[in-house]
């Protein structure tokens, strides 16, 4: 998740919130300590959110791998029809169905267990990438 501004007391914050929760990773642009809209985007920072100057910053956060991801020959083979069409740039759910040859309620299956077991990401607008 990504947040350009915030006030200390905003439905962003709130929405910031949820997505910790879920463990999505967090960034922030940092602010002017002047602009009332800053001061929340400000305190994210600080609270450890990752500080983003530019595109780079997000693409190298969200494609470097994690420790914890398996091996890729411990993957389902039924999944690994789906892994393996993916790559460190998003593509989009339609690109995936299209590249597999199956319905988009199959992969929207595989997709949900391939992001818990920790080997894929969600990104916005129904893009993926591996990682």
């Amino acid at each position: 998740m990504l947040v350009i501004e915030a006030k200390n007391k905003s439905g962003t914050l709130i929405t910031v919130k949820y997505a910790k929760e879920q463990g999505k990773k967090l960034f922030c642009l940092p602010g002017n300590i002047d602009i009332k809209n800053s001061s929340g985007t400000n305190k994210l920072l600080k609270e450890n959110a990752k500080l983003v100057t530019n595109l780079e910053d997000i693409l190298v956060e969200i494609t470097q791998k994690q420790d914890s991801i398996k091996n890729e020959s411990e993957i389902n083979s039924e999944y690994k029809k789906v892994y393996d069409v993916l790559t460190s740039f998003p593509i989009h759910i339609n690109e995936i169905c299209k590249k597999v040859g199956t319905s988009i309620a199959e992969v929207n299956q595989i997709i949900t267990m391939l992001e818990i077991e920790g080997l894929i990401k969600s990104l916005p607008n129904n893009e993926y990438i591996k990682g």
